[in-house]
């Protein structure tokens, strides 16, 4: 009887798919770095299309035509990513204005805060009227519900400016905070000026009225506040009940990416599809049942980019499947990925897409491999449903960690085991969250009998959210992103392994190799340094490993958030002293606001000589 061998060797990336992948990384750096107008690019552009479609019957050209047109594709992102960069890193002040447009979106509604996305006439006082912005504004939360505010025409007498990039070496800017929903200006309407003017939308769709509805039986079937908020947040995305106690609590467990609809809202409901659809035997029919239920749960939810990401990834897999085609993953994450770039530029400086993208890339080229590996190991059903959660979430973590400490300055560790346990729980709340609004429509009763089934399931999901956010296991420090980047490559370097001999001598190989990264980036991080912040207003030196001298030379505005963050990188540097010294007596008052947040956790001095 003659056995097949089981092969260890993934196949390694196509030399032409690397080289697209470069060529386009490379015009697209290239263009943000030497800025050429449109009236540059767009006969380029053209030149090279026309060249490429000569490659269709010059076949020695084909070459060239592929090269040529990847990095055209890049120096076009570029460009057109150019023209909507903030012009600098400091930008005027805010300027009055007249707001009159529709509410598109509520992003936070708690109190007497609320945040939504506004599309309109933005009116200044200073310069001519501007149509079709999208903003996002700060106001007071009107007396409706944030559900029956979407559609609704808003006015307001709003301070507009343009959203700040981020002056300190950690966190998010502002730019990358309005990103993702395609805003270009940060307004805040003064107190007692923001008024909805008519009682009902004016144009609704029939979107909007079913997801209203689907709101309202939500309210009305779950009885429990704890778990409506959740059903609402995780089935229909509206997170504007959600306070603010439980979204840091799902933060410091490393699951917040529950709360939003992204890919893993909607690959449950494309599970759910799928197999719903099997009862219909015509492959066409399945799948245009499959596509249109996919895009109606992502239009109902907001069609929120991370919802249009997964959407489209959906329906490029269900169509390969109904072509009985197959391509490597990888080739439709990257397919994926750069149509919504070209799409949307955009979404490059949005953190919310760059997190996502590395999840997926992660979960491609690292979890997948890792289950494949433990799965020839394991014989039960159990062990292998633990062994491809533990793989895909090991793979998500590791390859979003270098952006989570790049930007947040720490690593939940504890986030590993945290999403290993809430994500079924999630996926399972859902389903019965869905099955239940559904009953919900047609029947009271039957809807709040699988509610309760929900709020059984919503309960034992944040008990254990609470249970592991009490364990405070998290990486930080100044040298956690080169290290965590080294993880990923260390990671992706073993599973290259061939046999499991030859996986232990790697494993070997790259422990040392990060034993070795780590000693060298420690012995930089004695030399002194020195980081020149807000345009050179401020310079922080780190002396040695325990001191650093704050320098400021001129006062500025917003003294109290700008004294937080330098003090909270002070401290993320892990710095026991602190010396402030205040060239002029206009950076006293932030020099002192900045000794002040110190205090508590390091020796400061003020210095005004």
């Amino acid at each position: 009887m003659s056995t097949q061998k089981y092969s260890m060797v993934h196949p390694a990336i196509p030399p032409s798919f690397a080289a697209m992948l470069v060529l386009s990384a490379g015009g697209w750096i290239g263009a943000l770095l030497m800025p050429m107008p449109p009236a540059v690019v767009f006969p380029l552009a053209v030149g090279v299309f026309l060249f490429c479609a000569a490659g269709l019957w010059i076949e020695e050209i084909r070459r060239w035509c592929f090269l040529l047109g990847s990095l055209m594709v890049g120096v076009c992102l570029g460009v057109r990513m150019n023209l909507h960069l903030p012009i600098a890193s400091h930008q005027p002040g805010d300027m009055p204005a007249w707001l009159d447009g529709t509410i598109r979106q509520v992003l936070f509604s708690s109190g007497s805060r609320m945040s939504c996305i506004i599309e309109g006439t933005l009116d200044p006082k200073f310069l001519p009227p501007q149509h079709n912005l999208r903003l996002v504004v700060y106001a007071e939360p009107p007396p409706v519900s944030p559900s029956e505010l979407l559609g609704r025409r808003a006015v307001a007498t709003v301070d507009v400016r343009i959203p700040r990039r981020r002056e300190l070496p950690y966190g998010i800017s502002e730019w990358q905070t309005v990103a993702p929903y395609s805003a270009e200006l940060i307004a805040y309407a003064k107190r007692g000026t923001f008024a909805i003017l008519e009682a009902e939308p004016a144009a609704q769709n029939w979107i909007t009225r079913l997801r209203w509805m689907l709101l309202r039986t939500t309210d009305s079937i779950f009885a429990d506040a704890q778990s409506r908020t959740l059903a609402r947040a995780l089935i229909l995305g509206d997170r504007s009940l959600l306070d603010r106690q439980t979204r840091q609590l799902f933060s410091r467990t490393g699951t917040a990416h529950i709360l939003s609809v992204s890919g893993f809202h909607v690959g449950v409901v494309a599970a759910l599809l799928a197999l719903i659809s099997t009862i219909v035997r015509d492959r066409r029919v399945r799948f245009a049942l499959f596509v249109a239920g996919v895009w109606l749960y992502v239009l109902l939810t907001g069609a929120q980019p991370p919802a249009i990401r997964a959407g489209a990834a959906a329906t490029l897999g269900a169509a390969l499947l109904l072509a009985q085609r197959w391509i490597p993953p990888l080739h439709a994450v990257a397919l994926v990925l750069w149509v919504m770039i070209a799409i949307e530029p955009n979404l490059l400086v949005s953190v919310s897409f760059q997190l996502s993208a590395a999840a997926v890339l992660g979960i491609v080229t690292i979890g997948s491999p890792l289950y494949q590996r433990w799965k020839a190991l394991l014989r039960s059903r159990l062990l292998g449903w633990i062994a491809t959660s533990t793989a895909l979430t090991l793979g998500a973590t590791l390859a979003t960690a270098p952006l989570v400490a790049y930007y947040f300055g720490v690593v939940p560790v504890i986030s590993l085991v945290a999403n290993i346990a809430v994500v079924p729980l999630a996926s399972a709340f859902i389903i019965a969250g869905i099955v239940s609004i559904g009953a919900g429509v047609i029947s009271f009763g039957i809807g709040r009998f699988y509610a309760s089934v929900a709020g059984l399931l919503a309960q034992w999901m944040l008990s254990v959210i609470e249970q592991v956010a009490q364990l405070d296991w998290s990486l930080a420090g100044p040298l956690l992103v080169p290290l965590s980047s080294g993880a990923v490559l260390a990671a992706w370097y073993i599973l290259r392994s061939t046999s499991w001999r030859h996986m232990i001598f790697r494993f070997g190989a790259a422990t040392i190799a990060l034993a070795l990264l780590w000693v060298i980036l420690e012995c930089i991080r004695q030399l002194p340094s020195q980081r020149e912040l807000t345009n050179g207003a401020i310079a922080v030196e780190f002396r040695g490993k325990e001191a650093a001298l704050i320098t400021l030379k001129r006062g500025l505005s917003g003294t109290s958030s700008l004294a937080k963050e330098i003090a909270d990188y002070c401290i993320l540097q892990r710095r026991s002293r602190v010396y402030i010294r205040a060239a002029t007596p206009e950076a006293l008052p932030l020099a002192r606001s900045i000794a002040r947040r110190l205090e508590q956790s390091c020796t400061t001095d003020i210095i005004t000589r």
